[in-house]
């Protein structure tokens, strides 16, 4: 334990604990709860039956108030057992009172805290005021929780059912890591929490350093005199962007602007990432460890992937956000095909990697419209995961072997991992082969037309224009499917329809699926679904928008792969 003080550089323990004075913790409180282990006479339990409190049974009988008091510390031997783990350094405090009135304790110095929860009247709250109060005293601290109270911390939603009910900060929540009192590998647990504590503490103070950052820069955009904001408002829009997007960059621009001269800020940010290496460390130490142990039974299988993903892993790859706010399609738009001919629909995956001055719509020689008629996506085939438990350990090798390559294909953009994670499998995009496809940019637009992401054709459109830029708005309000397919073609096979002119209208719908089909059959990317009504939808659907620099890599990949010269013969 000394090392691991050493390791960490933490100069100072303390310990806010009631039952540091047992007698003090127990006057105010009923002395029948605490009888089930005590002999007593029948002189004795008549005197029992007198009383109700420790501190009335003191003042009746002190010799029986003596007895029962020290029979309870013999049962309760936790902050022994703590004290014999701990160098004799530590400091003791029996009361929240009594540490809020020590003027004396160090605060710069990293000091690690082990508080109680039950403090007093046995109260949860006290928790919260020993956080709130270790907070206002500024100490440079890693937090643990140490309680016969800790049901109601035990898991991520008992943590949030508390704070919700209680109307608490949830940033508290990132240093509440709790071990129970009377667990046998106290050790064990002590080491182990001590460094969760000590990354998660370093994340807390970072992010209320960026509290205070990002408060500086909602000033100073109000406050700016070198940004006019109408002023750029006309050129945003100009550019076929919109006021959301100005924002964000008035707030990035901001951020670069004033972030690095807020010393306190910088030197969380760097003890962040100083935490957060050391914690890697250690999980590459304990992989090590693991490594060297033999492998499971063959009488009693339970070979499983050694790796955690999670659904949330997704939202670190995609903004899922696209869809609901309708933004227009722009590079990194990852979309999900389903493809024709072959004996089962297969499913494909294409990143749009257009650039994005040709993508985004504006008024250009008079029309308002895009440069870009076709865009270009990169093509990917689909790779599922097995995440649940193998028969066999060959089984569990080959899915392995699958997953480390995926995620060796991810450093050399190749492949994304994970799209989706559904039950026990996980869903990679992995490249397929070298070139582009090209698909008319109208039928991705049907896309950015619903919450849904789905390339279907809908004249319930308005909810969408309201999130559209000014040109956008004014292209999609005259969005027409049937002049973009090629009025020729539609002409033509109008024309093999024996249909009054009259009844067209009607039959617009089901004509215009002819068309689409007719202009689409070569395509294997372009399908249209079966539909029980007459809606007009094809097997496309925008999954996300990929961050800019994982897009980035699978594009110079594509382009890499696309430059090779072939050899001389």
């Amino acid at each position: 334990m000394v090392s691991l003080l050493e390791e960490l550089k933490i100069k100072n323990i303390i310990s806010i604990d009631d039952s540091w004075d047992q007698e003090k913790k127990f006057l105010e409180m009923r002395v029948s709860p605490f009888l089930t282990d005590i002999d007593l006479t029948e002189e004795e339990e008549d005197i029992i039956d007198e009383i109700s409190l420790f501190s009335e049974l003191k003042e009746k009988d002190e010799e029986l108030y003596v007895k029962i008091i020290e029979k309870i510390k013999s049962l309760d031997t936790n902050l022994e057992k703590l004290e014999l783990i701990l160098p004799p350094t530590l400091k003791k405090f029996s009361s929240i009172e009594e540490f809020k009135n020590d003027t004396s304790l160090n605060k710069e110095e990293l000091t690690l805290f082990i508080i109680d929860v039950d403090m007093g009247d046995g109260s949860n709250d006290s928790l919260i005021t020993l956080l709130e109060l270790i907070g206002e005293k500024k100490f440079n601290s890693i937090i643990l929780v140490y309680s016969n109270s800790i049901d109601f911390l035990e898991t991520q939603e008992k943590k949030e059912q508390y704070f919700d009910d209680n109307k608490y900060d949830y940033k508290y929540m990132a240093l509440i890591h709790p071990i129970k009192k009377g667990e046998e590998e106290l050790i064990k647990l002590l080491k182990e929490r001590i460094y969760i504590s000590y990354l998660y503490g370093k994340l807390y103070n970072f992010l209320e350093e960026k509290k205070e950052v990002d408060k500086e820069i909602y000033k100073n955009i109000y406050l700016s005199t070198d940004i006019c904001f109408d002023n750029n408002i006309i050129k945003v829009i100009s550019g076929g962007e919109t006021t959301i997007d100005l924002v964000k960059k008035l707030f990035v621009t901001h951020h670069n602007k004033i972030s690095f001269s807020k010393r306190n800020y910088v030197n969380q940010k760097e003890e962040l990432i100083e935490a957060s290496n050391h914690f890697f460390k250690k999980h590459l130490e304990k992989l090590e460890e693991n490594s060297s142990e033999e492998n499971p039974s063959e009488e009693n299988p339970n070979y499983k992937i050694n790796e955690k993903i999670e659904v949330s892993d997704t939202y670190s790859l995609l903004d899922i956000s696209v869809n609901s706010y309708y933004k227009d399609i722009y590079p990194g738009d990852l979309f999900k095909f389903t493809v024709k001919r072959s004996k089962k629909n297969k499913i494909k995956y294409g990143v749009l990697v257009t650039k994005s001055c040709d993508l985004l719509i504006r008024k250009t020689e008079g029309d308002v419209k895009r440069k870009a008629s076709k865009v270009a996506l990169i093509m990917f085939k689909e790779e599922k995961i097995s995440l649940g438990t193998f028969t066999t350990k060959e089984k569990l090798l080959k899915e392995e072997e699958k997953l480390q390559n995926i995620k060796n294909g991810i450093q050399n953009g190749e492949s994304l991992f994970p799209l989706k994670v559904i039950d026990n499998t996980a869903i990679a995009m992995v490249s397929e082969k070298i070139g582009l496809e090209y698909i008319d940019d109208y039928i991705l637009d049907l896309c950015t037309l619903n919450e849904d992401g789905i390339a279907k054709i809908s004249d319930e459109i308005d909810q969408a224009l309201k999130f559209k830029s000014y040109y956008s708005k004014e292209y999609f309000k005259e969005f027409n499917i049937e002049e973009k397919v090629n009025l020729e073609i539609g002409k033509t096979i109008l024309n093999l329809f024996d249909i009054p002119q009259e009844n067209i209208a009607e039959k617009k719908n089901e004509l215009l699926k002819v068309i689409l089909e007719n202009k689409i059959k070569d395509s294997d990317y372009l399908q249209l679904k079966k539909s029980t009504n007459n809606d007009i939808e094809f097997n496309i659907e925008r999954v996300g928008r990929i961050g800019e620099d994982k897009a980035l890599l699978l594009y110079q990949k594509c382009l890499f792969n696309l430059s090779k010269r072939g050899i001389d013969i």
